[in-house]
């Protein structure tokens, strides 16, 4: 909001805001993003879904909302066998297991306390399941904490920050995420280019980045009974069944979310905003 105010105070023209995630503060932020959408001739969103909700809440008008989705690198190579095993290790996994990777801020909005219930839940039926976090945040203590008390604990590790993430995907067996609120979150892009099947709340655009199941299974937010019985239906799947999931969702994103195609959509929004775009009638694209 103060970008599009100050930059309209010093002549830049061509503004384009961008709302990366459904709900973004109260109503108060909200009432004022609406104020202020007239000062930029285009605002992007990453999700069709999380586009309309915003447009039905009245925060961004529909002839000024352009759709453009995240972008991610597809792993050129798999990682050494070596590299692989020595990380599997590192997450307290043997080739016997199942590694699940969450990633993300610690963060209310990540809903770990759901995350960490469901795999309390799952491991008691599944021995072989293990769990691993990455990343940092305001929650970091509390994230840990409540890591160390979980009945299954010696089944999981918090790695913290990492600079590795796509090894630690392809080192892993299947991705969760337990968020409340996303919008098209970059590290359910990556799990799929890695090619790991996906199990997440329907939360933001979920439903629009996993399509019809083919690439994972989503649950409602907050219920950690669902979590674990959509975690558990992954486990059950044989490695085979589980590795074509995978390559659906890589095969998927690289669909969609392709760094050429997403980069030609914003060249192509930035000349539309450098000429006063936005004008009524432009709705989605």
């Amino acid at each position: 909001m103060l970008g599009k105010v100050v930059g309209r105070l010093a002549g830049v023209k061509a503004i384009v805001p961008s709302i990366g995630t459904e709900f973004f503060g109260g109503r108060l932020r909200e009432r004022l993003e609406a104020a202020t959408a007239p000062l930029a001739p285009i605002t992007t969103t990453n999700s069709e879904l999380v586009g309309e909700s915003l447009v039905r809440r009245g925060i961004v008008p529909r002839q000024r909302l352009r759709v453009v989705l995240n972008a991610t690198l597809v792993p050129g190579e798999p990682i050494e066998p070596a590299r692989r095993a020595a990380l599997r290790a590192e997450m307290g996994g043997g080739e016997q297991d199942l590694l699940w990777l969450a990633v993300g801020r610690f963060e209310i909005q990540k809903d770990y306390p759901n995350l960490f219930a469901a795999f309390g839940e799952l491991a008691t039926r599944h021995p072989e399941a293990r769990l691993v976090l990455v990343g940092y945040g305001s929650l970091d203590a509390e994230v840990r904490e409540l890591a160390r008390t979980n009945p299954a604990a010696d089944r999981i590790r918090v790695l913290g920050k990492r600079t590795d993430v796509m090894d630690l995907m392809q080192a892993c067996d299947a991705y969760v995420l337990s968020s409340v609120i996303e919008g098209m979150p970059n590290t359910v892009i990556e799990a799929m280019a890695a090619a790991l099947p996906i199990v997440a709340t329907n939360v933001g655009g979920m439903a629009e980045l996993l399509g019809e199941g083919d690439c994972g299974l989503m649950v409602p937010a907050r219920d950690a009974a669902a979590l674990a019985g959509a975690m558990a239906q992954v486990m059950a799947l044989d490695p085979t069944a589980r590795g074509a999931m995978g390559e659906r969702a890589r095969t998927r994103m690289q669909r969609r979310h392709g760094v050429e195609a997403v980069l030609d959509r914003w060249e192509e929004l930035c000349r539309e905003a450098a000429s006063g775009g936005g004008h009524p009638g432009g709705g989605h694209e």
